[in-house]
């Protein structure tokens, strides 16, 4: 059971643990002041335990890709101890058979968009789709505004700046600076009803294309029909009407001289 503790608000990380296959594990405590700094010699696991912490957060890379090769070997799992808004929470990451691609809270597996939705409702965060691309009325299509997404861009690494930054969709950006201005959620609002003034319009027009190509070869139809029966063409139903007037007043006539 969860319980909170009073004055310490956000997500704070207080401990950070590499579990080995027979049991014994290697652990990592933060204090738990507003800011901790990981100072060591080279190689005493300081790049690894930020690692850690970025992989229990929904990375969805492999072990080997997010920790490392010589990690995923010398481990069978990780975890971290944190708090959100004074709310203990214990997240892990196993590469076990099955539970690769889960983050398990407090024991229960989430798979990586079902974590996202988790974290950002425990966050009070904004949990919006944002349009795939600048312009709302062009977008193919909606997708989600995830929590990896805001994560990234105050959780920089070296790799990020080479291999990321430079990369990002300004779309995204755009979304996430929203995000931390407090003002995500109209602006999804907005966006979300420009798509779908765009996606209606677009399928009444699809729909108007259609109209129009089945008008054309129904026509085509009746000309086909009646140049082969010698009868004047049709075109439209009033046409119809004047036809059949035509017809019943020469019955008329055909009677009124019998």
């Amino acid at each position: 059971m969860t319980h909170e503790i009073s004055g310490a608000r956000g997500l704070r990380v207080s401990k950070v643990r590499l579990i080995r296959d027979g049991g014994e594990f290697d652990e990592y405590e933060f204090a738990s002041g507003m800011l901790n700094i990981l100072h060591g010699v080279r190689n005493s696991s300081k790049s690894t335990t930020l690692r850690v912490i970025d992989y229990c957060l929904g990375d969805r890379d492999n072990a080997t890709k997010a920790l490392g090769a010589a990690v995923a070997d010398a481990y069978m799992a990780v975890s971290t101890e944190l708090r959100i808004d004074g709310v203990p929470y214990e997240l892990s990451r196993s590469w076990s058979y099955g539970r690769m691609g889960k983050v398990s809270v407090n024991g229960e597996d989430l798979s990586a968009a079902d974590f996202s939705d988790w974290i950002l409702g425990a966050l009070g965060w904004p949990n919006v789709h944002i349009p795939l691309g600048l312009n709302p009325s062009t977008a193919a299509e909606l997708t989600p505004l995830s929590f990896r997404n805001t994560l990234r861009h105050f959780h920089r690494n070296e790799e990020s700046w080479i291999s990321f930054a430079h990369k990002e969709q300004e779309f995204v950006r755009r979304a996430v600076i929203s995000q931390l201005l407090g003002f995500a959620r109209p602006r999804a609002t907005e966006a979300q009803s420009q798509f779908v003034l765009a996606q209606a319009k677009r399928r009444l027009a699809e729909a108007q294309a259609v109209d129009r190509e089945v008008q054309q070869s129904t026509v085509q139809a009746v000309t086909a029909i009646c140049d082969s029966m010698n009868l004047p063409l049709v075109r439209s139903t009033a046409h119809v009407a004047d036809a059949r007037r035509e017809v019943e007043a020469a019955l008329d006539a055909v009677r009124h001289r019998r």
